[in-house]
C-alpha cells in the first residue's frame, strides 16, 4: 500500500565485540538473600589480546518480579559479594538475584569501542509457586495456608507450572508444601518439558482435615451478589462419591427435617464483601431444594433481583456416613460456608464465578534428589488417582535445599585481579 518501514543498525568494521562469560555461579544457580556468592570471568578480545582487570565489570542486582534494582559494582575476574538481605519488598515477593559482567574493549583499526555482556539469574532457594514461567490447567488463588500468600491449584490430569532457569548445582533435596483433597495423588518434577526427564516424584496423600460423623450437622451458607452476573453453587466429595451437587436428600430444616435448606433473602447496597446479615433484616424468604445456581444476569434463585442482594441459606447437611468430605463453594460474588457454626469455606469479595474449597491440612513431603547437570526448565507435573478426575492438589512453595551456589564465607571479599586458573588465554 505504498508504506515504509526503515530500521537502522550499526555495523562495526574492523572491531569484534569482546566475548564475556561468567564462568561461575551458573545461570539458574540457587542463592538465598545475605548468602555470599563467589563470581568467576572470562573475558577474550581478538584486537585487545591482554585485558586490562580494571576494565572488566561486575554488577550484581536485585530481581523483583520483571526488573531489577543495581547493587554494588566490581571490577575484576573474581571475587565474592553478598546478595541483598534487607529488599523492603515484603514476604512473598517475586525476588531473585540477577549478576551481569561486561567488558568494553579499546576498538581496532580506528573503530569505536564495543562492550560484550553476560547475564545469569540466580534462584532464591524457596521459590513461590505462584512465580512461574508456564502454566496449563491451573489457577492462582489466596492461599488457605498459615503461612500466606498465594497458590497454585492443579485442577486436572497433567495440570503444571513450570520454572526457569534452575541450576540443581549444590542442591540435595527438595521441599513442596501441599495440600490435597485425594489420597494416591502424584506430582511429577521433569526436566525442560511436561514429559521431560523425570528428577523425582511425590506421592501425596489426603490431607482433608473435615473428617464429618453420620447424621445431622447444622449448616449455613452466606452469599452476595453486587451486579454483573449472580451464581451460587454448592458441592461435597466424600462418602465414596466424586465431586457433586449437594442433592436434596443431603440438606433438610426444621425439626422434621423437611427437604431442602430455608433461605432468607436481603436487599444490599453496592457492597464489597458479604454484610452481617444478624443486623438486617430480610424480604423474603423460601425453601430451596438445593443450591445450583451458575452466575447469571437474571434474577438469582428466586429473590426477585439480579443485583445488589444476599441470601442466607439454613439448615442441616446430612451425612450418611462417618469419613473425610470436601465442602466447595463456587460463587459470584462473595459466599461463606459455616459447619455447626464453624468457618469452613472463605469465598468472599467481589469476583466472576471462583470455586474454593473446605480447609485442607497442609502439609511438607520431602525428596532427595542428584544434580542432573547443566541448567533447565522445571516442571511440576499433576496426575490424580486413576477414577478420581475432580481432584485438586494446591502448591504453596517449593524449598531447594543444600548449599546451592553459596560459599561458606561470610563476609564480602576483594575482587581477585589475576585470571582464573582454568583460563589459558592471554586475554582471560
Amino acid at each position: 500500500n505504498g508504506l515504509v518501514a526503515i530500521a537502522t543498525t550499526p555495523i562495526v568494521v574492523g572491531n569484534n565485540r569482546p566475548s564475556v562469560t561468567i564462568d561461575w555461579p551458573p545461570a539458574g544457580g540457587f542463592a538465598n538473600l545475605g548468602e555470599t556468592v563467589e563470581y568467576r570471568i572470562l573475558v577474550t578480545d581478538k584486537e585487545d589480546g591482554s585485558v586490562p582487570w580494571e576494565k572488566v565489570i561486575f554488577q550484581p542486582f536485585l530481581g523483583h518480579d520483571t526488573h531489577a534494582h543495581p547493587l554494588k559494582q566490581y571490577r575484576g575476574f573474581a571475587g565474592s559479594f553478598v546478595t541483598l538481605l534487607d529488599d523492603g519488598h515484603g514476604q512473598g515477593t517475586d525476588l531473585f538475584t540477577v549478576i551481569e559482567a561486561s567488558y568494553g574493549d579499546q576498538g581496532g583499526n580506528n573503530t569505536r569501542s564495543l562492550t560484550g555482556r553476560h547475564k545469569v539469574v540466580l534462584q532464591p532457594k524457596r521459590k513461590q509457586s505462584e512465580y512461574f514461567k508456564e502454566s496449563s490447567d491451573i489457577r492462582v488463588e489466596k492461599t488457605e495456608d498459615d503461612e500466606g500468600g498465594e497458590n497454585v491449584v492443579f485442577q486436572k490430569d497433567g495440570a503444571f507450572v513450570s520454572y526457569s532457569p534452575m541450576n540443581f548445582t549444590g542442591i540435595e533435596a527438595v521441599t513442596l508444601r501441599v495440600a490435597c483433597d485425594t489420597d494416591d495423588t502424584t506430582l511429577e518434577l521433569r526436566l525442560d518439558e511436561r514429559n521431560g526427564k523425570k528428577l523425582g516424584e511425590f506421592h501425596v496423600p489426603s490431607t482433608s482435615e473435615l473428617f464429618l460423623t453420620e447424621g445431622l450437622h447444622p449448616i449455613r451458607i452466606e452469599f452476595f451478589e453486587r451486579g454483573g452476573g449472580a451464581g451460587l453453587i454448592f458441592r461435597m466429595k466424600g462418602g465414596g462419591k466424586a465431586k457433586h451437587i449437594v442433592p436434596e436428600s443431603s440438606l433438610v430444616h426444621g425439626d422434621d427435617q423437611s427437604p431442602g435448606l430455608h433461605a432468607d433473602y436481603y436487599e444490599l447496597g453496592s457492597l464489597g464483601a458479604l454484610p452481617d446479615f444478624s443486623a438486617l433484616t430480610p424480604y423474603k424468604s423460601d425453601v430451596l431444594p438445593r443450591i445450583e445456581f451458575p452466575s447469571t444476569q437474571e434474577e438469582f434463585a428466586t429473590s426477585g433481583r439480579s443485583e445488589d442482594v444476599g441470601v442466607v441459606f439454613t439448615g442441616y447437611l446430612k451425612i450418611p456416613s462417618a469419613g473425610a468430605y470436601t465442602l466447595t463453594l463456587d460463587s459470584d460474588d462473595g459466599s461463606k460456608l459455616y459447619l455447626s457454626d464453624k468457618l469452613i469455606v472463605e469465598n468472599d469479595g467481589l469476583h466472576g464465578m471462583v470455586e474454593k474449597s473446605s480447609s485442607w491440612k497442609w502439609i511438607d513431603l520431602t525428596l532427595p534428589i542428584s544434580d542432573p547437570g547443566g541448567t533447565h526448565d522445571l516442571f511440576v507435573v499433576f496426575h490424580p488417582k486413576a477414577g478420581e478426575e475432580d481432584a485438586q492438589l494446591k502448591l504453596n512453595w517449593i524449598d531447594f535445599q543444600g548449599q546451592g551456589v553459596a560459599s561458606t564465607e561470610t563476609k564480602e571479599t576483594e575482587p581477585h585481579h589475576d585470571p582464573p586458573e582454568k583460563s589459558t588465554q592471554s586475554g582471560s
